[in-house]
């Protein structure tokens, strides 16, 4: 048995050539009422701001504007019949929930959401603009949106979900894998000296503060709109309150390895020798003949995964 998937879109109706999805969506309505042989299942919320349409047995679209409240909506379309705790819920929003909608969404199994821009270039945007009923057509009868295209739009919501906490440990890891790379190579080739004079050279434009003001940037922000991990963290919590003790816990081994202050101990003391020691006298006393640096960088590479998994948990639920 397929799992039942709902996406609700929340747009904007605007007089731009690239805010359409709300006139999009209206059309296609609008058409499915005037045609007569129409098999396709759809409906319109009372104040005239929500759509919706099924898509088969397992799947569903809604679309609404900005200022009609979601749950009001869903309400309206779902019934004893068709009952909403069968379904895991996607929503692609112009504006974020509010507290109504929240709480309503709470209760549910699963919530994922994603910003939705509205211009080309957005993956979930451009294949929302692909949906099309008009290809879906069985003996000359227009049966629904089609199941492929719907399928697209989901592919493209979880790519779009789990791009901004992922490219965050991507841009940690081309800091610090560097640092691991010449560490282990120093190792290897018994502490060389011509070999460290490389190492040494490489970062000679590198202060250990401004090294540590790059990761905590990404980890904690300044102040700005930048997205973090600690964004991330916070943001899932209150999406996800089911799985907070789960998203806590990652989030905790992350700040115990990046401290927010400084670099934790043995770790800063490595830094320091990289991008200090001329001779590699500093780094021979500090890793003995393994290396810490690398014990470390796995360690927080299996936290920040574990944090992926956390927050981004069922996005692949089909």
């Amino acid at each position: 048995m397929n799992q039942k998937r709902l996406l609700a879109v929340i747009t904007v109706k605007m007089n731009h050539p690239y805010y359409r999805i709300w006139d999009k969506f209206h059309e296609r309505f609008n058409e499915r009422q005037k045609d007569t042989k129409s098999q396709a299942k759809c409906g319109q919320h009372s104040g005239n701001n929500g759509l919706w349409f099924e898509i088969d047995d397992d799947s569903m679209l809604v679309v609404i504007l900005q200022n009609e409240s979601l749950d009001i909506v869903l309400k309206d379309f779902f019934n004893q019949a068709k009952r909403l705790e069968d379904y895991y819920i996607y929503i692609a929003w112009h504006r974020k929930l509010e507290e109504s909608e929240a709480n309503f969404l709470g209760s549910y199994r699963v919530v994922e959401q994603v910003k939705l821009g509205h211009e080309p270039g957005d993956p979930v945007y451009d294949a929302l603009m692909l949906l099309d009923d008009n290809k879906n057509v069985v003996g000359g009868l227009v049966v629904g949106l089609n199941r492929s295209d719907f399928d697209k739009v989901l592919e493209a919501f979880k790519k779009k979900l789990i791009s901004v906490l992922s490219n965050i440990k991507h841009r940690l890891a081309h800091l610090l894998a560097p640092i691991d790379i010449d560490l282990q190579g120093f190792l290897e080739k018994g502490f060389n000296e011509e070999y460290w004079n490389e190492v040494v050279q490489a970062y000679k434009d590198q202060t250990v503060d401004k090294f540590s003001e790059q990761v905590k940037q990404l980890v904690y922000g300044m102040g700005d709109e930048q997205d973090t991990i600690e964004k991330i963290v916070n943001n899932a919590i209150e999406q996800r309150p089911y799985r907070k003790k789960e998203i806590n816990e990652a989030w905790r081994n992350i700040m115990k390895l990046l401290p927010q202050k400084e670099p934790p101990n043995g770790i800063k003391e490595i830094l320091n020798a990289v991008i200090s020691d001329k001779r590699g006298d500093l780094i021979k006393k500090c890793t003995g003949k393994k290396n810490p640096f690398h014990e470390w960088l796995v360690e927080l590479d299996n936290a920040l995964n574990k944090l992926i998994s956390n927050t981004e948990k069922n996005i692949n639920h089909q």
